[in-house]
C-alpha cells in the first residue's frame, strides 16, 4: 500500500504498519518453506518443486 496517496496521517500510518505486518508475513512463510525442506532433506524425501 502506498502511504503517500493517503490523505490523512491516521491512514498513512496504518498502511505502514499493514506493509510491515504484510512483509513480516512474507517472512514467516519463507522461512517454514525453508524449514520444511530442511526436515525433508533430513528425512531423505525428495524435495517439493514448489
Amino acid at each position: 500500500m502506498d502511504e503517500r496517496k493517503l490523505g490523512f496521517a491516521e491512514f498513512r500510518s496504518m498502511a505502514c504498519v499493514a506493509n510491515e505486518m504484510v512483509e513480516a508475513h512474507r517472512q514467516v512463510e519463507q522461512q517454514l518453506k525453508e524449514a520444511n525442506r530442511e526436515l525433508e532433506r533430513l528425512r531423505g524425501v525428495p524435495p517439493d518443486p514448489n
